[in-house]
């Protein structure tokens, strides 16, 4: 059997308000226009051809909801005409502030499929501090948990979500916590992607080479039971 896995977007909007410690964005990031539209689209459909119908596509760049949201809703339902399933990659920040452009996305977009990365490297986020650990900032998980269960309460659509988690050395011993956190909201974020630091764009975390093992265990530590790590390969 074969799986062709996911697919992504690329250069769709480098740029990010955010100065994350461990950011893969190149330098220019930020002084580089939004892709036109047309460009996306022939993106979607190269995708399309490969995975096939109802192929997984991460809408990703920088920060993607920095487009409008009209703008934002036509990929989106370009994604539906191609008979692909998006799920959009984003910080999530202007989710917390202007709540209808998440509604938006739902309810005129179709989508159905949000990830939001959550963690210290995220400088820029509001409310994080310069010492805050993993376990200081369960309150901002908490406020995207709530904004889940809300959102479908309040479009009364079906909105999966999972939660990203870039590891670093200053990170890494808080995983347990992070992984119970999950399982206590496991309602709203029904997967977490832990994503070990990689040494390339802005990136100014140690790259965590040699540590699945190490990460793995902090992981089954988290679950309270051990996990087999080679269930399938992705």
């Amino acid at each position: 059997r074969h799986s062709a896995g996911c697919a992504a977007t690329y250069g769709l909007m480098e740029a990010c308000d955010f100065k994350c410690t461990a950011c893969y964005l190149a330098d220019t990031a930020n002084a580089t226009p939004p892709l036109p539209l047309e460009e996306v689209k022939r993106q979607l459909e190269v995708i399309r051809e490969y995975l096939g119908p109802g192929g997984n596509t991460q809408i990703t760049a920088g920060e993607v909801t920095l487009l409008p949201c009209d703008h934002l809703i036509e990929i989106l339902n370009y994604c539906r005409r191609l008979q692909l399933s998006p799920m959009v990659m984003t910080h999530g920040q202007r989710f917390l502030t202007e709540p209808d452009y998440l509604e938006r996305l739902i309810l005129e977009g179709g989508l159905d499929k949000v990830s939001i990365h959550i963690d210290t490297t995220q400088k820029g986020r509001l409310g994080l501090h310069a010492r805050d650990t993993e376990p200081d900032i369960h309150w901002i998980r908490d406020s995207f948990a709530n904004l889940i269960r809300q959102t479908r309460k309040k479009t009364r659509r079906r909105l999966t979500a999972s939660t990203t988690y870039t590891v670093t050395e200053n990170n890494v011993q808080h995983i347990p916590g992070v992984v119970q956190w999950c399982t206590d909201n496991a309602d709203a974020f029904r997967m977490i992607s832990f994503q070990p630091t990689a040494d390339v764009g802005r990136n100014r975390e140690n790259e965590q080479v040699g540590k699945q093992d190490f990460i793995w265990q902090k992981i089954c530590e988290g679950v309270g039971v051990p996990l087999n790590r080679r269930t399938f390969k992705f």
